[in-house]
């Protein structure tokens, strides 16, 4: 666009970029960098201004999240960015009103912040970690169960069907419902925790050891209980449901049916399977290692 216009006698040109230009964001470091490099774009254009190789002078705007423009975020995501950052939605009519006064000023880049100003400034890493004996079987638990508790909720689970093993990913957890879960731990044990965490640490077992190893003060100050567990004799763990170990993705033993749950009757199968008509063609074409690739058939297409 900068190039087509090259030879117009501008005003003024506006980029539109992100506060994630400025402050990056956990899962989006190709969008960053996009809007970081509008910014820079900004002042290089406005040195091209001042050589007469363009007219009129650059602004780059970093937005923050609008309330009911542009891209928009889940629930659990405002919750999380409101949380941790302070960031609120900025209302359409608040941002309007202030276009408008930048327009009139002279900056080469500005970024905007609505929301709770204090808890953006703090934003802050604390990596002070408390000694804790991680193999403490009274903490363990209490923090197991907490975590189990989460994940019995989010997913309408029974405990003792969540294994301690087990990939969370496997149990149909999706980008939401991990924000949502990265949620209720942090505002339990006042922590900060992303959503990527879970990706790192992706079962209940390598959970609950992160947690322990890695933010312990929180922990420790919200089970108040144990506070001192490695000064006085450590007392019999608190028992937990029965929790299964498993070495896949099915667990061994008969499923868990809930009390309240109702009979469910499968009235129809199918499906659509590349090259065949059916499942048994299908198949067929499997045992005989047939290659089912084709180009998309054009009345697929919808140009």
């Amino acid at each position: 666009l900068d190039e087509a216009s090259a030879s117009c006698r501008l005003d003024f040109m506006i980029l539109f970029s992100s506060l994630s230009g400025v402050t990056g964001n956990i899962g989006q470091g190709d969008y960053a960098a996009a809007n970081a490099y509008l910014d820079d774009y900004a002042l290089y254009r406005n040195e091209l201004v001042k050589t007469g190789a363009r007219s009129g002078r650059t602004q780059s705007i970093a937005w923050p999240l609008w309330a009911s423009e542009g891209m928009q975020v889940d629930e659990e995501s405002a919750r999380y960015l409101e949380r941790e950052w302070g960031m609120q939605p900025l209302p359409a009519s608040s941002g309007l009103a202030l276009f408008d006064r930048l327009l009139q000023q002279g900056h080469e880049q500005v970024v905007v912040f609505h929301g709770k100003k204090n808890k953006f400034q703090d934003q802050k890493v604390n990596t002070e970690k408390l000694p804790v004996n991680v193999s403490d079987p009274v903490l363990t638990d209490q923090v197991t169960k907490k975590v189990l508790g989460f994940i019995s909720e989010n997913l309408q689970l029974e405990i003792t069907a969540i294994s301690l093993d087990e990939e969370l990913g496997d149990y149909g957890f999706d980008s939401i419902s991990l924000t949502k879960l990265a949620n209720q731990i942090n505002d339990y044990y006042d922590l900060s925790l992303t959503p990527t965490v879970f990706y790192s640490h992706s079962t209940v077992e390598k959970l609950v050891n992160h947690l322990l190893e890695d933010h312990a003060a929180g922990i420790v100050k919200r089970h108040d209980a144990v506070t001192k567990a490695t000064l006085r004799e450590v007392t019999p763990p608190v028992s937990l449901p029965p929790a299964v170990r498993s070495t896949g993705r099915f667990l061994d033993g008969p499923p868990v049916i809930s009390p309240l749950s109702e009979p469910v009757a499968i009235v129809g199968m199918n499906g659509r399977f590349p090259g065949s008509a059916d499942l048994q063609q299908f198949w067929e074409h499997l045992k005989s290692n047939h290659d089912l690739v084709t180009e998309v058939p054009a009345d697929r297409w919808d140009w």
